[in-house]
């Protein structure tokens, strides 16, 4: 029917087919950013490009210089013109394929000892490699391949006759380095997809919101058309959790997100805003039709279950005016109105919203102040951290404050997250970057027929050691000291294989570029750096060894391949910094700052092995806020918001450095503390409970219940063991009358506060 609540789709459909170099939206958002990132890097390379270009005119001429300027104005021109192109991820194709045939031609037109300018054509391949999905960066590849063979067979084909190691070399380490860095991108690409997706349900997030919503105020701009918000709560969840304890909350809500997902095509995005609070927009769909579509889900959701509580779930819908435009806030406003009149009338129901103060909803039984309303402050951080990921960095930062512990600190690494995300990266890179490694091996493997066998043997002895310290990593108190000596020795090696060689190898020192791609990745800049530096100093040694004259008669024969090898160390350190970056808003819960369960899922399996291996106690504190279900109904989502920001503040004030606090929930929050026995953990908690209550927020007091279990010295860690007796302890406290502490292994429960409940 016209006007259908699923209208919209097939026009996403018919968007999403239309786009040629990316299939998802998803894809061209990231190699938009990708792009964005990587192009003040972009313009360095550009100027390595030009000054070795310029060092090259006494050998080559002008020509390819002149080449390397066409290029660059092409590059520049198209940037600038990026913001304003329907397609710009096409534009950016269609540059790298220009600027790859102009750099080939400009080869092509050189004179003097052209094949050493074959590795030119590497500099827009690694950003190609670095920004495209591995489909277009296979397809430039191929193409820079054709390329290169048909420029090196055409200039001088009968030195490849005679040399061949001089062409198969420069084919090989032209498709070495987009390999490596493809498969850093592919874990940027994860980390990304970790950032806007709730881990438990499966559902869009907070930080995916922001980028839609600024699509549908533009959709509906263009063209006039309505969009809705249809807000769903899930009724009485509280209880399921009371009752039955929060694995069995879980579950329910992970069938609550299947039945939403259920009700619509793959192209449409569900949030789950928090606890058991939902929201879908539907773009082109006015509040009646988005009206029938809830009812359909309550039904669903409705539905008789084999097992566990019974679920409902109630329901508020409102459109946008075409005058108006879709201003998300007024309208989520209307929506959460009649979410809470459904609510009143007896839950279970579906609301529709109308416009203007005299048709809209409100909200049945007590007044509320305000309806609940996303804070637009922190909507504006959400689209801050999805477009410009450097930005939701300082989220991270602030958290590292937080938890920064002074024995986690090194040269190089600023603390344990950091280091957690190092040693992550470090071993999935290897194992995806295997095959651009072994292509790199392959290099020297060519040449040694002509060039002396034993040029194998120290890249292969150190190459083996590098592997091993990889493999081991998490052994060692610093790995990134292990890592970054492991590359230097890695490193070491391939240099003295071609200091071994017997006559002169300059054409094959890009070789040594392939380890600081990927080392660039992982390791932070001050690494970086160094390993940039060693290995132009490996190169220089090299050059002077095998061709000092050649290299005083024309220094662009080591001017470029340290100009490339700048290039892949600053190309890697944005990559490295994007996947940091989003890695890290993926373990923070983004509107409190503390940790979520995705990062209590890694520590706890590093608390585990340390306690199983040295014996010593860990304590469980699990908090949950006292009847915030009421506080949210009463007073609305934005205090509810505020109340959960602050908590989580007063929590993290009471914990030391090294101890981690997590929000795993709605309203429900875990700490756990490493080396603490029971009645340690029970003062510790009194503290947090005193900090919660001991002070209204936005005029609403608020109080905590908290229960806490711990192991015993030299018995084995189980979490999940543990967890249970924190959680039935947690329950114990809440029904002994709140705002109390329970520890089953202490005197019994802790006084109240003065402070009444919120409800």
């Amino acid at each position: 029917m016209a006007g259908s609540p699923l209208s919209a789709w097939p026009a996403l459909r018919r968007e999403a087919g239309e786009l040629f170099v990316c299939r998802e939206l998803d894809e061209r958002a990231r190699v938009l950013d990708m792009n964005r990132r990587l192009l003040p890097y972009a313009r360095v390379a550009i100027v390595l490009l030009l000054l070795a270009g310029i060092a090259g005119v006494p050998a080559y001429g002008w020509r390819p210089l002149a080449a390397m300027l066409l290029a660059a104005a092409c590059h520049e021109a198209v940037q600038r013109r990026l913001s304003a192109l329907r397609r710009p991820e096409l534009a950016l194709v269609v540059m790298l394929i220009a600027i790859q045939t102009i750099l080939a031609g400009g080869i092509a037109l050189a004179h003097g000892p052209q094949l050493f300018l074959l590795s030119i054509l590497t500099f827009p391949l690694m950003f190609a490699a670095a920004v495209f999905p591995i489909r277009i960066g296979f397809l430039v590849t191929v193409l820079s391949l054709v390329l290169l063979l048909a420029v090196g067979l055409g200039l001088d084909a009968v030195t490849v006759w005679h040399l061949p190691p001089i062409l198969l070399c420069a084919a090989i380490n032209l498709v070495t380095l987009p390999l490596i860095m493809e498969a850093a991108c592919a874990l940027d690409a994860e980390s990304r997809s970790t950032v806007v997706v709730d881990p438990l349900t499966g559902l869009l997030n907070r930080v995916a919101l922001a980028p839609r919503l600024a699509e549908l105020r533009t959709h509906a701009e263009v063209t006039g058309l309505p969009v809705a918000v249809i807000v769903g709560d899930l009724d009485r969840f509280k209880l399921v959790n009371d009752e039955h304890g929060h694995a069995a909350g879980d579950v329910a809500l992970k069938e609550v997100a299947y039945c939403l997902r259920k009700g619509f095509g793959p192209f449409q995005q569900i949030y789950r805003l928090g606890g058991e609070e939902f929201l879908i927009l539907l773009a082109d769909t006015d509040a009646h039709n988005a009206g029938e579509v809830a009812d359909q889900l309550r039904q669903a959701i409705a539905a008789p279950r084999a097992q566990g509580p019974q679920l409902t779930m109630s329901f508020g819908t409102a459109d946008s005016s075409p005058e108006e435009g879709f201003d998300f806030e007024s309208v989520f406003k209307r929506a959460d109105a009649a979410l809470y009149d459904a609510k009143g009338a007896g839950r279970n129901r579906v609301r529709i919203a109308g416009h203007g103060a005299e048709s809209s909803v409100e909200p049945v039984g007590a007044a509320r102040p305000t309806a609940g309303v996303l804070d637009p402050a922190q909507l504006r951080r959400d689209v801050v951290a999805r477009e410009a990921p450097t930005s939701g960095a300082r989220v991270l930062d602030a958290q590292r404050r937080v938890d920064r512990h002074g024995s986690d600190r090194s040269w190089l690494i600023p603390d344990a997250i950091s280091r957690a995300h190092l040693l992550d990266l470090a071993q999935r890179l290897t194992h995806r970057a295997a095959g651009g490694y072994a292509l790199g091996f392959v290099s020297v493997l060519v040449a040694a027929p002509y060039y002396g066998w034993w040029i194998l043997v120290p890249g292969f002895v150190t190459g083996v050691i590098f592997n091993l310290i990889i493999s081991q990593l998490d052994r060692f108190r610093r790995p990134e000291y292990a890592l970054g000596l492991g590359a230097l020795l890695a490193q070491t090696g391939g240099a003295c294989g071609l200091l071994v060689a017997h006559g002169e190898i300059l054409f094959d020192l890009p070789v040594l570029v392939a380890l600081v791609a990927g080392v660039s990745v992982v390791l932070p800049a001050r690494g970086v750096v160094i390993g940039v530096l060693f290995t132009v100093a490996a190169m220089a040694g090299v050059a002077v060894v095998h061709g000092g004259h050649q290299i005083a008669a024309n220094p662009s024969l080591l001017v470029l391949p340290v100009a490339l090898t700048a290039t892949v160390g600053l190309i890697g350190a944005g990559v490295g910094r994007s996947d940091t970056d989003h890695r890290g808003l993926a373990i923070i819960d983004p509107l409190t700052g503390m940790l979520n369960r995705a990062a209590l899922e890694t520590k706890r399996l590093a608390v585990t092995h340390a306690a199983n291996l040295t014996g010593e106690p860990v304590a469980i504190a699990v908090g949950d806020l006292d009847h915030f279900k009421a506080l949210n109904d009463r007073y609305g989502h934005a205090v509810g918001d505020a109340a959960l920001s602050e908590v989580a503040a007063r929590i993290r004030s009471r914990l030391r450095a090294f101890e981690s606090a997590y929000r795993v929930g709605g309203e429900e929050f875990v700490v756990l503390l490493p080396g603490a026995v029971a009645a340690d953990a029970a003062a510790l908690a009194e503290r947090i409970r005193v900090a919660v209550s001991q002070e209204p927020i936005e005029g609403v007091p608020v109080t905590i219940s908290i229960g806490v279990a711990a192991s015993e010295p030299g018995e084995p860690f189980d979490y999940d063991a543990l967890f249970a007796v924190a959680d039935a302890a947690l329950y114990k406290a809440k029904r002994e009358g709140r705002n109390r502490v329970h520890c089953p292994s202490t005197k019994g429960p802790r006084p109240r506060s003065r402070h009444p409940v919120a409800a």
